[in-house]
């Protein structure tokens, strides 16, 4: 009988994040909050459409959780698209969503876990939505000031 080694299971970590089916999914959400935020991100979208074509970019907020699934369900629901800093996505990809949130106009909405809520200047961000209470004030500190660091100049709108 031979001595087989087991592999170690890290495949969580490698795991492309599964496509969201919003048919299938979404009647599973029974959140509210989610379904007030993505209302009110879609009736802030639709104010800056009557902006002026360079100031349209200038709305963008931030849609923080750690059940960050739901809101992107809810959110694709409404039509909006979104780039996400969430787990379960390669670093390289994280990287390009950050990029696609900051540069292109239809991307409003960044979905943010824990795990982006250090390291990142996020200052040019408008809004910002935290869908459950963070019971660790030094972490909700730390995801606000990702996008109201010290001396930014515009105002960020923080909706609990």
């Amino acid at each position: 009988m031979k001595n087989k080694k087991r592999k170690r299971s890290d495949s969580f970590s490698k795991k492309p994040a599964r496509p969201v089916n919003c048919k299938r999914d979404f009647w599973r959400i029974k959140s509210s909050k989610i379904f007030y935020v993505a209302a009110r991100i879609r009736e802030l979208i639709r104010e800056c459409e009557h902006l002026p074509r360079e100031r349209q970019h200038e709305f963008k907020a931030i849609v923080f959780s750690q059940s960050i699934w739901r809101a992107k369900v809810a959110l694709e629901k409404q039509d909006i698209r979104t780039a996400d800093f969430i787990p379960r996505i390669n670093l390289r990809d994280r990287i390009k969503n950050l990029e696609a949130f900051r540069s292109q106009p239809d991307v409003h909405v960044l979905l943010l876990s824990n795990q982006g809520s250090h390291g990142l200047d996020l200052s040019f961000v408008t809004h910002m939505f935290l869908l459950e209470e963070i019971w660790d004030k030094s972490l909700e500190q730390q995801v606000i000031s990702r996008a109201n660091p010290m001396g930014a100049k515009e105002t960020l709108t923080v909706e609990l």
